[in-house]
């Protein structure tokens, strides 16, 4: 529990960080910081609870380290929404040397980090490295479990005893593992821990995330693109407890999601997202290299879908050329 008075509950679209085309491979585009303004003021219009910057989505193990905390800098200053801070790396010193300079420059709402990748710790090196940050950040951490991109799916044991910590507020479950879900949702409840919320970091299946009795919210890449139909899930699963509807609502948007995470042929996460919010008039730009431009029956198939939604109209609310 942290003395913030900050809510985990509601939907946090994973935002891209747009960038200018860069004119070699050899290096990333400046960030394209007008096309991120238009884009949150398209998103509190839609009804968000905040919106988190420089996560996977945002590609922040892109970004070099005066970069990273320049954005996370600039991006509060664009809106009253609480933004979750992707401040992690896999390495602690380094994440404690941008998430206190984060904490020093900008005003942020929570941390969001993403268990240690690449080097795989066991569950004492997982516990240690969240604790410490823990213990000497002011602002709360949200743990981050995606194990398609750290190769190592955190351990139930050690959820419940680093929710227990007073400065570590919730979890981003990216895992698709429902019965894991249930079962650190049941394990919270059996050690009497309070005031911890699970989100969903799963867009075609977070209806699931309101079932649970910590279930609170999504931090959503849809939602970047159709914040009112994710927000309206989120009401109906969350607030009304309506979770047949809530299904219902977020299958409606199977298509959306199937064009935002393609898989034949595969077009990882945040390419599509990029080239939805470009068709959509926010000059979001092309992903930094090593990733690649979406390919063509994947571009033809997104492009259909945000007409379908009526999506491709809303590029009124940017500047269009």
């Amino acid at each position: 529990m942290s003395s913030t008075d900050f809510e985990l509950e509601g939907i946090f679209p994973a935002n891209p960080t747009p960038r200018y085309q860069s004119e070699t491979p050899l290096e990333h585009g400046d960030i394209n910081y007008d096309a991120l303004e238009e884009h949150v003021a398209y998103l509190e219009d839609g009804g968000v609870h905040g919106i988190t910057a420089a996560g996977c989505t945002g590609m922040s193990s892109s970004m070099p380290h005066d970069e990273h905390v320049a954005y996370l800098r600039e991006i509060p200053e664009m809106t009253d929404l609480p933004i979750l801070a992707g401040t992690a790396t896999n390495d602690t010193p380094e994440t404690y040397r941008i998430a206190s300079e984060v904490e020093a420059e900008s005003d942020i709402a929570a941390h969001l980090m993403i268990s240690p990748y690449k080097v795989k710790p066991a569950p004492e090196g997982v516990e240690q490295h969240y604790e410490a940050l823990a213990d000497d950040l002011e602002q709360p951490i949200i743990l981050y479990d995606v194990p398609s991109r750290t190769g190592r799916q955190l351990d139930v044991d050690s959820v419940v005893r680093l929710a227990e910590h007073d400065n570590i507020i919730g979890i981003k479950d990216a895992t698709g593992d429902y019965e894991h879900m249930w079962r650190v949702d049941r394990e919270l409840e059996r050690n009497g821990v309070d005031d911890f919320n699970i989100v969903s970091g799963d867009d075609p299946n977070s209806h699931f995330i309101y079932q649970l009795e910590n279930g609170s919210g999504t931090i959503s890449v849809g939602g970047n693109i159709a914040p009112e139909p994710v927000v309206e899930v989120w009401e109906q699963g969350y607030v009304e407890e309506n979770f047949q509807e809530a299904y219902e609502l977020n299958e409606d948007l199977s298509g959306l999601y199937d064009a935002l995470f393609p898989s034949e042929p595969s077009d990882p996460n945040p390419i599509a997202a990029h080239a939805a919010l470009d068709m959509m008039g926010f000059d979001y730009g092309a992903v930094p290299s090593p990733l690649n431009e979406l390919s063509g029956g994947n571009h033809e198939q997104l492009e259909n879908v945000l007409e379908d939604y009526g999506l491709l109209e809303d590029a009124q609310y940017a500047t269009m050329d």
